[in-house]
């Protein structure tokens, strides 16, 4: 079956059909045969496959639909939702600002602009060239980049906020709307991928990648030894390609530039180690360690003067990393305070950049992954557990489990295609394996 798949990867999409993939099989028996995953919308089958790495992502993969609402708990009681089938342009849209030192004040962000094109500006307005540009899909934003550039770049997150929590609550961010005034930016720029995952958002935001080139596909990833673990946890894998912050960091190695020689002092305040995303700091060797502090709250702001205290122009750019949590008023809030104590550190040398990862509130209306999962557990024959762990938008399978049982992931995607959820309704729209996604440039 394994060459037969890997065969598959050279022929269209149609030959999902063929292989009996997603109940076809089944299907044509009743003159309707069914090819998964090509069906979908355009515009969501691109941002799923940009947010897609096989040997990291889930084993199988699914869409639910907009009358079904589904959410996964990830820890510390964070709900992220499942694409669902019609509403995905709201989905992806998130706020993304620029403003301060190296900013053209008034210029224009085109609408649907990815976050993966935020590194490679960030870099334009320092005037630095990283290595290894073709590995990213991300490239710099025109004219953005203007004038002396900063001594501080302070990269910003807002977990779980898109564009759709800001036009409900309007009052809510002046600070963020004085960013849009007075420098570059946009409401309705694009995460890029989909599930929306702050762990994969905030990779993009430090890669100026997305999450097939970055790997670091959701809160939970596969290593290679097929283990699936913590992004930035124990044992986890670094990401594919560097983030700016490695980058500018970088320690003198054969073929790799580095004009700052390590200067660079690389800070980080995240609210959960998977944040690590959006500064990296593991990828090059004999790399110097960089300063992570784990704050929520007003913590974030008191950390960030902490480490802004003794800021010196060397130079060489320093960068911070903020991740923020919380309703949109109090991110807005303490965004405002961190500036303000950048300004001051360097005497007002300092490009702000502020970016949302993308909605995370789940209707009340919205289901738990439980029925999902026990539908899975239910499927494959045994005791032993088949579902490691679940993310926004699929299943992690324990290959083991499947192997004792004599059945493939196949299994589980008709498992899922079967649930119902507790209006009575079809929860998904599609399921499919992972390796289904390695066909979407062939619908």
């Amino acid at each position: 079956m394994l060459l037969v798949v890997l065969a598959g990867i050279g022929l269209p999409a149609g030959v999902l059909q063929a292989l009996c993939v997603g109940k076809s099989c089944e299907a044509e028996v009743h003159g309707a045969p069914r090819v998964p995953f090509c069906p979908l919308p355009a515009t969501l089958r691109e941002l799923i496959a940009n947010g897609y790495r096989e040997g990291r992502s889930p084993d199988v993969l699914g869409v639910v639909q907009s009358t079904t609402p589904v959410y996964t708990e990830i820890g510390g009681g964070t709900r992220l939702s499942w694409p669902e089938a019609d509403t995905v342009v709201d989905d992806a849209a998130v706020p993304l600002a620029f403003a301060g030192a190296g900013v053209r004040g008034g210029a224009e962000l085109p609408s649907g602009v990815t976050l993966d094109r935020v590194a490679p500006t960030i870099a334009q307005i320092l005037g630095f060239e990283r290595p290894f540009p073709n590995v990213r899909s991300g490239t710099e934003i025109d004219g953005v980049a203007g004038g002396e550039p900063p001594t501080l770049v302070v990269l910003i997150g807002w977990k779980g906020v898109g564009a759709v929590d800001l036009s409900a609550h309007p009052d809510d961010w002046p600070f963020l709307a004085s960013l849009l005034d007075e420098g570059a930016g946009t409401l309705e720029a694009s995460s890029g991928s989909l599930p929306l995952d702050p762990a994969a958002t905030l990779a993009t935001l430090g890669t100026g990648g997305v999450p097939s080139q970055h790997g670091i596909t959701g809160s939970f990833v596969r290593t290679e030894t097929g283990e699936v673990v913590a992004a930035f946890g124990t044992g986890a894998p670094v990401p594919v390609i560097a983030t700016l912050a490695d980058d500018l960091d970088a320690p003198a190695s054969p073929g790799v530039p580095s004009p700052y020689e390590q200067r660079p002092v690389i800070s980080l305040i995240a609210t959960d180690d998977r944040d690590r995303g959006l500064i990296g700091g593991d990828w090059y060797e004999n790399h110097d360690d960089d300063r992570v502090i784990l704050a929520g709250g007003a913590d974030a702001v008191s950390s960030a003067r902490s480490l802004l205290t003794g800021h010196r122009d060397d130079g060489a750019p320093d960068l911070l990393g903020v991740v923020l949590d919380g309703s949109v008023r109090s991110m807005d809030r303490r965004s405002e305070q961190i500036v303000a104590a950048a300004e001051d550190a360097t005497h007002g040398s300092v490009l702000v950049v502020l970016a949302g990862t993308g909605t995370d509130a789940s209707p009340t209306s919205a289901d738990p992954d439980d029925s999902l999962v026990a539908a899975v557990e239910d499927a494959v024959p045994g005791d032993a557990p088949a579902v490691v762990a679940t993310v926004p938008g699929g299943i992690f399978l324990d290959q083991r489990a499947l192997t004792e049982a004599r059945v493939s992931g196949q299994v589980a995607v008709d498992a899922l295609l079967g649930v119902t959820g507790s209006d009575g309704r079809e929860m998904m729209a599609d399921a499919f394996q992972g390796f289904a996604v390695s066909f979407a440039r062939y619908c």
